[in-house]
């Protein structure tokens, strides 16, 4: 790519006397540059070293221009992240071969299960720098997020992935499933049946690629994990318990649980909603408050509840919850 060519993508400004004309790579990691490369990074020392080891160009960011006497071309952009996601972009933008795909976090975790292989599939990051290298350097074909922001900065007029496969609901209770997808049916799978549409789409992607999957292999997922509670100290191996705490990532499963518990019950069901601070849920306007693992443990013991929505996103509250309960 020329420098021409970059500043035009990035609409920075070439703030030094350089007669380079193009790099050859770029790379966010100083121990990755080489000869003509570009070098995106705003650390002084960084940069220093980078034009060492034979950098053509530097993307940087600073209230100030570079005091650095060099050849290498010193480009200031007004963001660092925007840049690069727009050179991914430019680089992306006509190659027919490669596919970017917008997704829900479930349908990515479901997709992620079922599949056999994932030679040709990348889940993109959300730290723009790691997404940066992988799509740079990556030999395969299929990229995969749920980070919209950085999917439409990557591929601007992006939309969800919304195919899906046919199939639904036969039987179900809110922590098992009966289902069909396609011709076949699966029974009383580990799954809330609100989350049947995440598979659907999975299973419509692998099919838009021909890729191997396999739905046996479909159980809880990190979004919504329950854990059956007998009494107060033992786990409901039956599954059947009316005592159930529900570690959930995402506050729209939490409503679609609640509903769930709510309507599908013969007799007078109570489920409560257990968040960190200041966390804003709508349709229940009074939760539980915990503030850490043995805050949260505490609060379980000590409600009465039927069905509990722990709202949280962190692997230590699950695990403290399983210690507690002999998961």
């Amino acid at each position: 790519m020329t420098i021409e060519k970059l500043l035009k993508i990035t609409g920075g400004i070439c703030t030094n006397e350089s007669t380079k004309e193009e790099v050859q790579s770029a790379t966010v990691y100083l121990k990755k540059v080489s000869q003509n490369d570009l070098f995106i990074s705003s650390d002084e020392q960084e940069i220093k070293q980078a034009i060492a080891q034979g950098a053509s160009a530097i993307l940087y960011e600073a209230n100030e221009l570079l005091e650095i006497q060099t050849d290498t071309a010193l480009i200031k952009v007004d963001s660092l992240e925007n840049s690069a996601l727009k050179i991914i972009s430019y680089m992306v933008d006509d190659d027919e071969d490669l596919y970017f795909y917008l997704l829900r976090p479930q349908a990515i975790t479901f997709f992620k299960m079922i599949q056999l292989k994932s030679k040709d599939v990348e889940y993109i990051p959300d730290n723009w720098k790691n997404a940066f290298e992988l799509i740079l350097n990556s030999p395969k074909a299929i990229f995969v997020s749920s980070n919209k922001e950085l999917m439409q900065k990557i591929k601007p007029k992006i939309k969800r992935f919304d195919k899906s496969a046919f199939g639904y609901n036969v039987e179900d209770t809110l922590f098992r499933a009966t289902f069909r997808v396609d011709k076949f049916v699966y029974q009383h799978k580990k799954m809330t049946p609100f989350h049947l549409t995440h598979l659907l789409r999975a299973v419509a992607l692998c099919t838009e690629h021909n890729l191997e999957y396999s739905i046996d292999k479909v159980g809880y997922t990190k979004h919504f994990m329950p854990i059956f509670i007998e009494e107060e100290t033992f786990i409901q191996k039956g599954e059947i318990s009316d005592h159930v705490v529900i570690i959930v990532d995402n506050l729209e499963d939490i409503d679609e649980g609640r509903e769930y518990a709510k309507t599908a019950k013969v007799t007078m069901s109570k489920s409560i909603v257990f968040t960190p601070p200041k966390v804003k849920i709508e349709s229940y306007t009074k939760p539980t408050i915990f503030r850490d693992p043995v805050s949260l443990v505490t609060a379980v013991k000590t409600t009465s509840f039927n069905y509990g929505f722990v709202y949280s996103d962190k692997k230590e509250d699950l695990e403290a919850l399983k210690e507690y309960f002999g998961a």
